[in-house]
């Protein structure tokens, strides 16, 4: 355990400790992500990677659900956008966030129905909408490397 003085030495409430928790969370994805995939987003791999990743924190997302503070994820996602995503990619700002906010969207619906879909069943979702943007050719659609369906 942690003493209450080393606790109230770096935190000033129990929320900056959630906040700190969320932001190394998003730091050690991004590690694992660039591993993985370097300069490579939106593909089915990489959404299936994701889904499976952010399942390990299934209980936390629970939480940030019943408590109501999803909206704590905003400031930690934005700075992977920001410092990580943007500088590796050719996709344009806002398409991005669009992205990022429709994969973030995804996952706490998931999480909130109890995960009824698998990881893999997720992803091949996401890529079907998102293959479904007129056309617009700097939005990826998935389709490169969607597993074959039975």
């Amino acid at each position: 355990g942690v003493s209450r003085m080393t606790y109230y030495k770096y935190y000033t409430s129990k929320l900056d400790v959630l906040k700190d928790y969320l932001q190394e969370m998003i730091l050690k994805y991004d590690q694992e992500r660039k591993q993985k995939f370097p300069g490579t987003f939106f593909t089915y791999d990489q959404l299936l990677h994701c889904f499976r990743y952010f399942l390990r924190y299934r209980s936390v997302f629970q939480i940030l659900s019943r408590t109501s503070l999803y909206s704590l994820l905003a400031t930690p996602i934005n700075q992977y956008i920001s410092c990580s995503m943007l500088p590796e990619s050719q996709m344009d700002e806002y398409a991005m966030y669009y992205y990022c906010g429709a994969i973030v969207g995804f996952f706490f619906r998931w999480m909130s129905s109890g995960q009824p879909a698998s990881p893999e069943a997720l992803a091949q979702e996401f890529c079907r909408l998102s293959g479904k943007n007129g056309g617009s050719s700097d939005m990826p659609t998935c389709e490169e490397n969607l597993p074959e369906t039975r």
